[in-house]
């Protein structure tokens, strides 16, 4: 493996067991009360954007570094792999983003067939994102072998 290819496959490994693993985690707050699963969200995610910002940006420099200093088919897999963090990220800035900044600014006056149809909504753009994650992560994987 190139020396490029170890913060790729690390990064892109990471970001995708991440967000696999905060999936279980929304569907189990889904479970809880409209107001305790609001509670529970805020603080997840006033955690997650101070970190996630620099996590997925760092994984599309790291996996763009990565096709810029390969060749052939290590390239074509790097590249589409990037394509795919930049998908990711596209969706979670007109998808993810929005909602969260909605979600901050609700109180426990909510209504709760609202709340959890934006709940649900973010949801499917959080399993595009895994989607696009796990495909840049096979992508790294098949360049970096």
């Amino acid at each position: 493996m190139d020396a490029a290819q170890v913060p790729a496959v690390l990064l892109t490994g990471a970001l995708f067991g991440h967000e696999l693993g905060t999936l279980s985690v929304h569907i189990a707050l889904f479970r809880l009360p409209a107001v305790e699963h609001l509670d529970a969200e805020q603080k997840i995610n006033a955690i997650l954007t101070r970190v996630m910002p620099v996590f997925m940006v760092a994984t599309f420099v790291a996996v763009a570094a990565a096709a810029l200093a390969g060749e052939g088919d290590v390239r074509r897999f790097d590249l589409a792999a990037a394509a795919a963090i930049a998908a990711m990220l596209g969706i979670t800035f007109v998808g993810n983003i929005p909602i969260n900044i909605r979600t901050m600014a609700l109180g426990p006056d909510l209504d709760a067939d609202e709340w959890r149809a934006m709940r649900t909504r973010w949801n499917r753009f959080h399993m595009m994102r895994i989607a696009l994650d796990a495909a840049a992560f096979v992508l790294v994987t098949l360049a970096a072998r």
